[in-house]
């Protein structure tokens, strides 16, 4: 293959994941730090500022490091990690990723009692 060749296969490859845009079914990452919370949903402020709503639902998974948590760990400031994955054009969350508790801190969700 030519060099223009070359040049053009990896600008196409390039390019591609630019347009690719997020699928019904499959899990996606939003990071960033929580913005905004309701019992019903999570909003995540992205390091480039964009705002990220996602539902939350009974089936919602937590975890502070390698730790169990629950819902109540996750506080307006929090640093979060949130897999995602769209039904019926509404982004759900499939598991809420936080750090890990320090050492000495109450247990997961024990913070608040």
């Amino acid at each position: 293959m030519s060099a223009p060749g070359i040049g053009l296969v990896l600008l196409l490859a390039l390019a591609a994941p630019v347009g690719a845009r997020a699928h019904e079914g499959h899990p996606h990452k939003v990071m960033g730090t929580v913005s905004a919370l309701t019992p019903d949903s999570v909003e995540v402020t992205t390091s480039d500022g964009g705002k990220v709503a996602v539902t939350l639902s009974p089936d919602t998974r937590y975890r502070a490091g390698k730790q169990p948590g629950v819902a109540a760990d996750v506080k307006v400031g929090a640093r979060v990690v949130v897999i995602t994955e769209e039904k019926d054009g509404k982004v759900f969350a499939r598991e809420v990723l936080l750090p890990p508790v320090a050492p000495g801190a109450p247990p997961t969700g024990e913070a608040d009692r």
